[in-house]
């Protein structure tokens, strides 16, 4: 016999990366922790709300004043899972946060093992990913002509389809060495893109540019592994004028959650 604390009203998952890419959405995010009473063994499972929660309740705002729509959990986990999804919307904000998490992880092995991983297309997309193998010798002498430390800002100009010249250096200094420009029509400039992230220009232009939602992604997905780890409840905020929504701590505060709501642009 086990105990289990867990709601019925809520679809489950162990992986924190599709937990990441339903947060985004809007979905709410609770952590159930189970324990076997005969063995005393215990595991943890997200549970993920049936639906986005109520957009005006996570203080939406939409230019026009419309609501923004509503997510079903159930519908959107089978459609991931089964790949209609790719098929029917290949450039959807989830599947984006899931080919950022897959190429964060990559770059993160790539910068402590220094095993290397090619660039290429995804099937019926505009997007890119990474794969195991050996870069051609000449990628180790071209010219970059921008460079990050930032492995999340590194893993979504690659899935937009900047490719990795190289990695140099290692983890957690390791530096990710672009091209001037990448691929797609039209072709994004690597650094203008970096800088309109950071400088909030394309937040401001582009509210819903596919860069905005795998960043939030990234950083849902860190906060849903602490609060695997740590069992804090997470809040969810949403960016004004957009879909995205961010997970925060519940005990966030102070400069925290002020950096929170600069990120998202909330005054």
């Amino acid at each position: 016999m086990k105990t289990n604390n867990a709601a019925p009203a809520y679809s489950r998952t162990t992986s924190p990366e599709l937990g990441a890419a339903l947060s985004v959405l809007g979905i709410d995010i609770r952590l159930d922790v189970s324990v076997d009473r005969v063995s005393g063994k215990g595991w943890k499972t997200l549970l993920l709300g049936m639906d986005s929660v109520p957009w005006k309740e996570i203080g939406a705002e939409t230019l026009a004043g419309d609501p923004l729509p509503s997510h079903n959990t159930k519908a959107t986990l089978g459609l991931l899972r089964n790949g209609t999804l790719q098929e029917a919307d290949p450039h959807h904000p989830a599947l984006d946060v899931l080919r950022a998490c897959k190429a964060a992880d990559s770059l993160a092995e790539w910068a402590r093992t220094g095993d290397e991983f090619l660039f290429a297309k995804v099937k019926g997309a505009e997007r890119w990913a990474m794969q195991r193998g050996q870069l051609p010798f000449s990628n180790k002498t071209l010219h970059a002509a921008f460079g990050t430390r930032s492995l999340k800002l590194a893993a979504c100009l690659v899935v937009l389809g900047c490719p990795i010249l190289r990695v140099e250096g290692q983890s957690p200094n390791a530096l990710f060495c672009f091209p001037a420009t990448g691929y797609g029509m039209p072709p994004p400039v690597v650094a203008d893109l970096a800088q309109a992230y950071r400088s909030g220009r394309l937040a401001e232009l582009t509210p819903e540019h596919p860069l905005l939602w795998m960043m939030q992604g990234l950083s849902n997905r860190d906060a849903i592994r602490d609060l695997m780890e740590n069992k804090k409840p997470l809040v969810l905020i949403r960016a004004p004028g957009t879909g995205r929504a961010s997970l925060v701590s519940s005990n966030a505060k102070g400069a925290a959650m002020d950096r929170v709501k600069r990120h998202l642009g909330i005054v």
